[in-house]
């Protein structure tokens, strides 16, 4: 599973990926060809490996033994080793490093299994992630060594690659752009990375038009890295490092000075991540930063006060606001029958409402509509063709999948017609995401920047 695309602090946006118009032409060159230009060798192991790595996300896996388990790893690694011997090109070069470190996962996967049995579930989709958390490195039968996050990072890559080789390769390069659309004037600010693993950059702007713009956020002395951000009327919230910290900074955009300088909203000992403001832009709802679900408690802070909301709920992703008495958030899954998804809840942590949306996939809150009446997520799934932008209506619970591909933080323009988002399509893992923009019924995509993430659509001044 993907884990956490353009949502993590410190760059956790894994490796950089290769194009798909390269990998064509080394695909489509050996042996028989299946519907899609591939050699049909390759994408026949595909759909093994694929019914695999489902059997192992499916809550019957725990009703297997050690030694089934065992015996599924074990034809897993032996497709994907196949996959890497038949492809060639700059395909095979992508597929072989992981395929060589599968059995050293392997290994420690079962292992994990028969020493922690029970509590494996309880990780739901995320329970091979869970048994390999504590390990740094995979070592290969020759001693080879690769970092853990880089296997994840590459094993996703690897079912990614193939799906647009082998199922649908006119996703290689996106959707379809559509300019004859034009969205509201407006301006958008973004976060343009200069190097993505110390998550340090800066806050750029740009119209909606693609002209470039004066950012109009001036940051305090110290502070840096203003990544997730939130709007709502006049002010502006995000989070960023000071020092070993990670607060919230605020900014008024009331002003008619061009720049408005920062407020700061926290800077306590909590680390606060994702910033959601209240539908009247007086408090500010914010997970504490943890890669650890069951770490990462929800606060409000107001008027520099912050206190903990008391959920009892494991938490993967962000959480917003919905009105005044609801919240929209996205729960850790209790088992492999109880998927991943995002959920309505009171503010309370009563009546949980789960919304429809596709299993096996990360999802993650992006944004809920001033009107608190639709949400924009984004979702890595494990189906790659279920990854993507979506949104939801939180009064019918009806849902919409708009753009496929990797998505980060999708954000609704003020008149609630457009989404700005970061974006790259279905098999790239980079740093490398471009600011794009959707109409809120999936018509109009269109590429507004190249290189860049954490969008925001600002008020208008």
């Amino acid at each position: 599973m993907w884990q956490g695309h353009a949502v993590q602090w410190a760059g956790k946006v894994g490796m950089v990926g290769l194009t798909v118009a390269v990998l064509a032409g080394g695909c489509g060159s050996a042996g028989d060809e299946s519907d899609t230009g591939a050699p049909a060798e390759l994408c026949s192991a595909y759909e093994q490996f694929v019914e695999l790595e489902d059997e192992l996300l499916a809550p019957e896996v725990f009703d297997l033994s050690a030694g089934e388990l065992q015996s599924v790893l074990a034809d897993r690694s032996r497709v994907a080793a196949s996959m890497a011997e038949v492809a060639d090109g700059d395909l095979g070069e992508a597929l072989r490093p992981t395929a060589r470190f599968d059995p050293a996962a392997d290994e420690i996967l079962v292992e994990a299994w028969r020493e922690d049995r029970q509590g494996l579930p309880a990780a739901g989709d995320s329970w091979t992630t869970k048994a390999l958390s504590d390990q740094d490195e995979l070592v290969a039968d020759d001693g080879a060594r690769m970092a853990t996050g880089d296997w994840f990072s590459r094993s996703t890559q690897r079912r990614e690659l193939l799906y647009v080789t082998c199922v649908e390769p006119g996703l290689a390069d996106g959707p379809d752009q559509d300019r004859a659309e034009r969205a509201p004037d407006g301006l958008i600010s973004y976060f343009r990375f200069a190097d993505v693993a110390t998550a340090t950059g800066e806050r750029l702007a740009v119209t909606t038009r693609g002209d470039e713009a004066e950012s109009p956020f001036r940051l305090p002395t110290g502070w840096r890295s203003p990544l997730y951000g939130d709007a709502v009327g006049d002010r502006v919230v995000f989070n960023a490092a000071h020092g070993d910290r990670v607060g919230l900074l605020s900014f008024d955009l009331l002003s008619s000075d061009s720049q408005s300088d920062a407020e700061v909203a926290y800077d306590g000992d909590v680390p606060l991540s994702c910033p959601s403001l209240s539908s009247d832009g007086r408090s500010i709802l914010a997970p504490e930063q943890s890669f650890s679900g069951d770490d990462r408690g929800v606060f409000e802070v107001r008027a520099e006060d912050v206190e903990p909301l008391g959920l009892d709920l494991a938490l993967q992703g962000c959480t917003a606001a919905v009105g005044d008495d609801h919240l929209l958030v996205a729960p850790a899954a209790a088992s492999l029958a109880d998927p991943v998804t995002a959920s309505l809840m009171t503010r309370e942590g009563s009546d949980l409402r789960s919304i429809d949306l596709p299993a096996h996939c990360n999802v993650t809150l992006g944004d809920v509509h001033g009107t608190a009446d639709r949400a924009a997520l984004s979702l890595r799934c494990a189906d790659p063709g279920d990854s993507g932008l979506w949104t939801v209506d939180l009064e019918s619970f009806e849902v919409a999948h708009l753009v496929t591909g990797a998505v980060g933080t999708p954000k609704w323009s003020p008149d609630g017609e457009w989404l700005t988002f970061a974006y790259a399509p279905v098999e790239t893992l980079s740093g490398h995401l471009d600011i794009w923009l959707v109409k809120a019924d999936g018509t109009g995509a269109q590429e507004l920047v190249e290189g860049g993430a954490f969008p925001i659509w600002l008020p208008e001044r």
